[in-house]
């Protein structure tokens, strides 16, 4: 078998896929097909640490790593006393005991703010373990003070009436589709996830409405916003072959388009988005 040291010894460089075969024998079922389901750059990119949430919702906390066979010391890396639970970390420790409750009566702990105060005490854990960073409490606090106070205002901002009668009407609007412009190609896309089965497609369109290329294929994605993305990306792909300048995109996902004009992004999207932008702009 094939040696593995890191991520990259189980990248096809030369067409930026998974090496399935490999990844099959090194890892669980569920394991591969977990990894195969993570969309890869069409350019290769710098390393870059992403620790993303679980479906069930549990943390990557020491024991819970131990319990997936990964070989960690389950011990709280701060502490040093107890084994690293979500209660621990959020709770038990000493850290987090003088983070929710080390405050004078003037500051005292919000429950609205609760969660991001667990959030920050997850991000400081991280910097522990993986950058050796040392936070305090006091530090903490500050940041996830500053992050609900901005929801707080977010919040204010969506409650503020923002027009007179025209606004109240907004929604009764009927929006009809446009044909685009003489010389501009359509790209529709579009993605499935159903019965475990997943596909994405994509149709090219002349101004006036007739198609030009039109294809569907299987593909490995974990959610529906991932496979939209990867249907637009595709689409891009096929009109760049086809030396396509002027182009108007169309998803039915209003979700993958915001994300392409934002600067934040989820992780398991990023690469795709990074690689849309790209394109669009070479």
């Amino acid at each position: 078998m094939q040696h593995v040291c890191l991520v990259h010894d189980l990248i096809d460089e030369a067409n930026r896929t998974w090496k399935s075969e490999l990844l099959r024998q090194i890892f669980h079922a569920e394991d591969a097909t977990a990894v195969l389901a993570i969309p890869l750059s069409l350019f290769p990119m710098s390393d870059q640490l992403r620790w993303g949430g679980t479906r069930n919702g549990g943390l990557a906390t020491g024991v819970n790593l131990v319990k997936r066979n990964v070989q960690v010391d389950p011990i709280c890396a701060r502490c040093g006393k107890d084994r690293e639970t979500v209660d621990h970390i959020l709770l038990d420790c000493d850290f987090a005991r003088a983070t929710c409750w080390g405050r004078s009566i003037k500051r005292s702990l919000k429950v609205l703010q609760l969660p991001y105060t667990n959030w920050q005490l997850w991000i400081a854990r991280n910097e522990l373990i993986f950058n050796g960073t040392v936070s305090s409490p006091m530090e903490v606090n500050r940041k996830a003070e500053v992050q609900f106070g901005a929801f707080e205002q977010a919040q204010r901002k969506s409650k503020t009436p923002s027009g007179g009668p025209a606004n109240s009407l907004s929604s009764n609007r009927i929006v009809s589709w446009a044909p685009p412009t003489m010389g501009t190609t359509l790209l529709n896309t579009d993605a499935a996830f159903k019965d475990g089965k997943r596909g994405l497609g994509y149709v090219l369109r002349s101004y006036i409405g007739l198609p030009l290329t039109t294809t569907s294929e299987l593909a490995h994605f974990s959610s529906v916003l991932q496979g939209e993305c990867l249907a637009i990306r595709s689409g891009l792909l096929q009109c760049i072959a086809e030396c396509l300048e002027c182009l108007m995109v169309e998803s039915d996902s209003l979700e993958a388009i915001k994300l392409i004009t934002t600067k934040e992004t989820p992780p398991d999207i990023q690469p795709i988005i990074s690689n849309i932008k790209f394109l669009i702009t070479h």
